[in-house]
């Protein structure tokens, strides 16, 4: 909705656009190193010093790698090591800085083509930043996963919409970056899938999100594995849950390190769920990728970010559309 029509347009924007921002520096700023940031540099060290022969033998893992390995974070190590390098050990934070607030960016974005003013942004961006310190703890593979799931969402809201959807594919470039970042490339494709099914039981075109899926996975195979990546994910999950973040929500629930970003997530659960319990019909899309990505966040520990990135991009619009019935005294 337009600006001047938001519920919070009495709010200062300045101030929660201060706030929403300071949050997520907050969240963002980590003391801990990750022992993944470690083995990244290592394995970049490597990268660099022994070509790309390294990257189908796994020489630092404590048990036997499979043989060919495929190291699908080849380009996160590459990268993280000659930003070491070249610039000094403070461009690594100064990356997690700007791939954190890169995502939160591109969340913000994408909630406004939504219809959603500035306030409720800010204000749901203020709520999702507290899982930054899990989404974000040190620089790694996985953090440019969320960066690009946050830009999926705001390429696929832009072009929902718009009478010239096929630029939309345009967009298929990003998962052949992504696929050599992070196997977390696969989430991005998900994603389009899920809108186009949600535009054909919609009865509207679903053909751009098809030809985008299409124009993505073809472009992953951009790899030094070619289709052996695909091949690695699906070997990779029917592996057993043997560290914390991939085990389930409720076994990890008791856990000191996870009990408050339960408790969060499952609140934001009950938020979403309560807001737009009566757009299923009128959005097949975001109730499709939020009840997805809970399940994902139920299922693993280690995907909870995916919902809670999912929240920040549908619920704004929600919650000023429950404000208005409210005030006009239909409920919500």
């Amino acid at each position: 909705m337009p600006e001047s029509q938001s519920p919070f347009r009495a709010l200062p924007a300045g101030l929660l656009a201060f706030l929403a921002v300071g949050s997520v520096f907050f969240s963002l700023w980590s003391p801990v190193p990750s022992p993944d940031g470690w083995m990244h540099l290592a394995l970049g060290r490597e990268l660099f010093a022994r070509g790309f022969s390294m990257l189908h033998q796994d020489t630092f893992s404590y048990l036997p790698a499979r043989n060919p390995w495929v190291s699908n974070e080849w380009l996160t190590y590459a990268v993280l090591y000659g930003l070491r390098e070249g610039l000094g050990p403070w461009s690594l934070p100064a990356l997690k800085y700007l791939l954190g607030l890169g995502t939160a960016l591109f969340l913000f974005l994408a909630a406004g083509r939504r219809g959603a003013g500035a306030a409720s942004r800010f204000l749901v961006l203020i709520l999702a930043s507290h899982f930054f310190t899990l989404v974000f703890p040190m620089v790694k593979a996985q953090d440019f996963t969320w960066f690009f799931f946050a830009m999926t969402l705001w390429a696929l809201e832009r072009n929902r919409d718009e009478r010239a959807p096929w630029g939309l594919v345009g967009f298929a470039p990003v998962f052949a970056l992504w696929a050599n970042f992070h196997a977390g490339f696969v989430s991005g494709l998900g994603t389009v899938f899920l809108y186009a099914l949600a535009r054909a039981a919609g009865r509207k075109n679903p053909l751009p999100q098809l030809a985008l899926l299409a124009a993505g996975a073809v472009f992953a195979l951009a790899n030094p594995y070619g289709h052996g990546l695909y091949l690695a994910v699906v070997r990779h999950t029917a592996l057993p849950p043997l560290f914390l973040e991939w085990r389930s929500l409720l076994s990890a629930f008791p856990h000191p390190a996870y009990l408050r970003y339960g408790v969060l997530y499952l609140l934001l659960a009950a938020i979403a769920a309560a807001l737009g319990r009566d757009r299923l019909r009128a959005e097949p899309g975001a109730w499709l990728v939020l009840g997805v990505t809970f399940l994902l966040g139920v299922r693993h520990i280690r995907h909870l970010p995916f919902f809670v990135l999912a929240v920040a991009v549908y619920v704004p619009a929600w919650i000023e559309r429950a404000f208005f019935l409210a005030r006009d005294g239909q409920g919500f």
